[in-house]
């Protein structure tokens, strides 16, 4: 049997996932100005930097987000069908609530408008 909590967990370690890349990419960046390992860069230069890899970490959140929406909805499409002929009315019903629960909490989204919309770059 599995988890029913293990799609919450999922999206949660991904989160965090892309949060420390954003977090290392940030450090790194700030480790190679202060010792002088890579070109001097004027600080216009070290915000775009930190700009882009905003914008590539919120694009694959983003695309992550709506790949699971996607396959949690063909999930419990397909569970419809494994309901007996008598039992499908009922199943579709509740299926079609339980995507608009899906589509209520992580909703697909356009995610290069949002990374447009959110994120300055130059």
């Amino acid at each position: 049997m599995t988890d029913p909590h293990a799609p919450h967990w999922k999206a949660i370690l991904v989160t965090l996932a892309s949060a420390t890349a954003v977090v290392v990419a940030f450090l790194s960046l700030i480790y190679a100005v202060s010792t002088n390992r890579s070109k001097t860069l004027d600080n216009g230069d070290l915000v775009q930097q930190v700009q882009r890899s905003r914008a590539a970490s919120l694009l694959d959140d983003c695309k992550d987000q709506n790949r699971r929406n996607l396959a949690t909805v063909k999930v419990i499409g397909q569970q419809v069908t494994e309901y007996a002929p008598i039992q499908r009315a009922q199943a579709r019903i509740r299926a079609t609530e339980a995507i608009q629960i899906v589509n209520a909490l992580a909703p697909v989204r356009d995610c290069e408008a949002i990374v447009t919309k959110r994120i300055v770059l130059h």
